[in-house]
């Protein structure tokens, strides 16, 4: 029979700590109690750099201890990825960086999916890029917000919601998709629980990782799930009690990326979720509409043809997942590259502000005989987070202390900002219309030369 490594109690099933390897029972296995120190052996048997190693959270309850061990995991699929980065190809992503930013991402993912699609998988991959929750600020030493978002693509099946939020991170092989995300920085949630998520978060804290919950429907099923979740999107601390007993209470300091259905109607969606408060939920959340247009089903159909008949070719996703991964080191400051290159925040002027006043006086003209609101002032700060977020992709292309916010990132975001806005308001006004007036879409963009007439004739109803 086993013994506590620290009490000496015999234990018939003893708690194997993942991180210093000793054997403890229920009493001692958290890693405060245990004094818990890796040991070069253990770390040598993981495949761990001792110094790149944060030190594990100390957990309670069976689901989170073994969690620990997937945390482990993931820092060193991380690590090792970065290592052989850093040693062939360092020179080549820094290279690639001076060149590439939104407008280079969009550009690539228009070409693979098409006007529609495309915006789908830059809002995932942009994700990526935010959750290393860089600083924000107006001024030196003025913080004003951090990139860092949450994401939530809802709408009609089979309209792509899980392709861009899963595959295009992930990859797919099988589909000849390769992954764009980060590596060890993506916990798929597949089949959860939103119980076992609360459990199993206590492993992360401290951490900046993305949970993927690609039926997010099912975890409001069970009542009482709003408020732990909202607590868990705002980042705070989460204190869950159950007749099993007391999760937390822990900080959360990690993202999600979501999809859900909902029922979308001839104007605006309407969630299929139960609980009343879930709008509580979306307001917390960069959202994104998915509805079966015309448009969007030749491009799925396309693209899916295209796939199927293997005439798809990712030619930058290696490129642009080393740049995501080495910007991602450098702004949580990983110890492999933080002597390398700076740290740097995204400054924010006044001119992004006015920029985001200007749509929405364009939109609110829109819906001046509207009284009530149907969506929320937070809409306007996610749209200033995605420009900042979309500017990280900068990093590498001047040698300033901080990085500016581009007029593509800001242009990008005012088109998220009217979109949204406009299903919120139940599609009261067309996107198009305002995104026109505020010299988004050129004249030589439009298809159809009864656009304009359009545009006119509604606005005047």
């Amino acid at each position: 029979m086993a013994r506590c490594e620290k009490c000496g109690n015999p234990i018939d099933v003893p708690y194997v700590c993942p991180y210093c390897g000793g054997k403890f029972c229920y009493e001692h296995s958290s890693r405060e109690k245990h004094n818990c120190v890796i040991t070069a052996q253990t770390a040598s048997t993981l495949g761990l750099r001792l110094e790149t190693q944060k030190p594990l959270p100390a957990v309670k309850g069976k689901a989170a201890r073994n969690e620990l061990n997937e945390v482990l995991k993931f820092e060193k699929e991380l690590d090792s990825y970065l290592n052989d980065l850093v040693e062939s190809r360092l020179d080549q992503t820094t290279e690639f960086g001076k060149q590439f930013s939104v407008n280079e991402l969009a550009l690539y993912l228009l070409e693979l999916f098409g006007s529609v699609l495309f915006f789908d998988s830059l809002l995932s991959i942009v994700q990526q890029y935010s959750i290393a929750d860089v600083e924000v600020v107006s001024k030196p030493g003025k913080s004003a917000m951090r990139t860092g978002f949450n994401l939530a693509l809802f709408g009609q099946p089979g309209t792509g919601k899980t392709f861009a939020a899963l595959d295009m991170i992930l990859g797919k092989s099988r589909k000849g998709v390769s992954a764009h995300g980060l590596p060890g920085r993506n916990r798929y949630c597949g089949g959860m629980t939103p119980a076992r998520f609360i459990e199993i978060g206590q492993a992360y804290q401290g951490r900046k990782f993305n949970f993927i919950v690609t039926e997010f429907n099912d975890w409001f099923k069970s009542r009482g799930m709003v408020e732990p979740l909202k607590v868990a999107l705002e980042q705070g601390i989460i204190k869950k009690e159950t007749m099993r007993g007391t999760v937390g209470p822990y900080k959360f300091t990690s993202f999600f990326s979501v999809n859900y259905n909902t029922k979308v109607q001839l104007k605006g969606y309407k969630a299929t979720v139960g609980d009343p408060n879930f709008n509580a939920i979306e307001d917390r959340m960069l959202c994104r509409l998915h509805r079966l247009t015309r448009k969007r089903f030749e491009e799925i159909a396309r693209s899916a043809m295209k796939f199927t008949l293997g005439e798809v070719t990712m030619s930058q996703a290696n490129s642009i997942r080393d740049h995501l991964t080495l910007v991602h080191s450098i702004e949580t400051k990983h110890p492999l590259v933080k002597d390398m290159f700076p740290y740097k925040p995204i400054r924010l002027t006044r001119a992004v502000y006015e920029r985001i006043v200007e749509a929405r006086e364009a939109i609110l003209e829109y819906l001046k005989y509207k009284e009530s609101m149907d969506f929320s002032p937070r809409l306007e700060m996610r749209a200033i987070q995605l420009a900042c977020a979309m500017s990280l992709l900068n990093y590498f292309r001047d040698d300033k202390e901080f990085i500016t916010i581009d007029k593509e990132a800001i242009r990008l975001a005012i088109k998220f900002y009217v979109e949204e806005a406009s299903v919120r308001s139940k599609e009261e006004f067309k996107p198009e219309w305002v995104l026109y007036d505020l010299g988004i879409y050129k004249p030589s963009e439009l298809r159809k030369p009864s656009f304009v007439d359009e545009r006119n004739t509604n606005r005047t109803l």
